[in-house]
């Protein structure tokens, strides 16, 4: 081989699609939604970063039995219409109730929490808690089933928008699917 380069872009339009086509492809190895960069989603215009997911998986895993991304997202997305539906049946939770729950998870049974637990928690995990003590409050309704049943039907009617890397929201079958990606192929054994 002589050493030049494989491939030479020469025009300035071969260069500007050179370009939009390498954008395109840092856009789709980043997982992140063209609408809303750094997003884990957005629910209502409103978003829930990455970041937010990351910090309130990290913190929380010591203390759930599930604690993974997909999950917590899900809680997150959930809470706010949960907050609502729960405000609407004169059921309230605040972040001082969802603090001590965490504190006493933190805590443990014997004062000692779990090796490399946090006692320090996002505003991400005070929501996954409310969302905890607001399910268990809506639970001990006296109408609780109607209640739980208009729950699923406003998170259905949400406006959601969640990164491909988690997967689709889909409340009726009970979170988040695995994406479809039919480019991917499983590999036979």
């Amino acid at each position: 081989m002589t050493g030049r380069a494989a491939v030479t872009v020469r025009s300035a339009v071969g260069r500007r699609v050179a370009a939009g086509a390498l954008a395109l492809t840092a856009l789709a190895a980043g997982g992140c939604s063209a609408q809303q960069p750094g997003a884990a989603a957005v629910v209502e215009g409103e978003t829930i970063e990455v970041s937010e997911l990351h910090a309130a998986t990290e913190e929380l895993a010591p203390y759930l039995q599930d604690a993974s991304p997909a999950a917590i997202l899900v809680i997150l997305i959930a809470e706010p219409t949960f907050d609502r539906i729960a405000t609407e049946n004169g059921v309230a939770v605040s972040t001082q109730q969802a603090q001590s729950l965490l504190d006493g998870l933190a805590a443990g049974g014997d004062g000692a929490g779990p090796a490399g637990a946090t006692t320090e928690f996002s505003d991400a995990s005070l929501a996954v808690a409310r969302f905890t003590l607001l399910q268990q409050s809506l639970q001990a309704l006296p109408d609780a089933e109607s209640v739980l049943a208009g729950v699923t039907e406003r998170l259905a009617e949400l406006d959601v928008d969640v990164n491909p890397r988690y997967g689709d929201v889909d409340f009726a079958a009970g979170g988040l699917m695995p994406d479809d990606r039919p480019w991917l192929v499983a590999d036979e054994a």
